[in-house]
């Protein structure tokens, strides 16, 4: 199956395979979901402080971050978004997004999907709910014609790099960054 070629996802009803019995599932994320996803956003830019102290805690709510959730879940543009949802609360999120092949033209036979956020609550960690979001945002883009995934994290948030690499991720590219100025 080839990417859509108006960036429109036609599918609102995609639905993972991974749902279990218990009271928390995952499921693709609705247009009202979208303020949770934020706040749980947050909670990212919160943890990321300490490995990154410009990480800037009210980006979540500006209108740029508002836009793209708002975006992600209405599955927009090459967007798709899904929660984890325990007794109707949201307490998990991962987006997906499908890379341009525009973008790709350097990579021969690469159709890239890159989840771009993933948060779980604070309190809900450590339950395999990452894993999960993972698992559906894969889904999703190996139905929507990607070959590959990429995920990305700072070098120095080890928790979110454990993960990655317990589903399989491998280190593709190292980017480097230096201060030459001070703010």
């Amino acid at each position: 199956m080839g990417l859509p070629k108006d960036g429109m996802m036609e599918d609102r009803g995609f639905r993972s395979k991974l749902e279990d019995a218990n009271s928390m599932h995952i499921r693709q994320a609705i247009p009202s979901d979208w303020k949770r996803i934020q706040d749980l956003n947050r909670q990212i830019f919160e943890y990321e402080l300490q490995v990154e102290p410009t990480s800037n805690l009210e980006f979540p709510y500006t209108d740029e971050a508002v836009s793209y959730f708002k975006r992600a879940a209405e599955a927009r543009d090459s967007h798709a978004a899904f929660v984890c949802e325990d007794n109707s609360d949201v307490i998990g999120y991962a987006i997906v997004k499908l890379i341009p092949p525009q973008e790709l033209t350097h990579r021969v036979g690469v159709r890239l999907a890159q989840v771009h956020t993933l948060s779980v609550d604070k309190a809900y960690r450590g339950q395999g709910i990452g894993k999960r979001l993972v698992a559906a945002a894969r889904e999703w883009a190996i139905h929507h014609g990607a070959n590959r995934m990429k995920i990305v994290a700072y070098a120095g948030n080890d928790v979110a790099r454990g993960l990655y690499r317990s589903l399989g991720f491998r280190e593709f590219e190292v980017a480097y960054e230096l201060e030459i100025a001070k703010a």
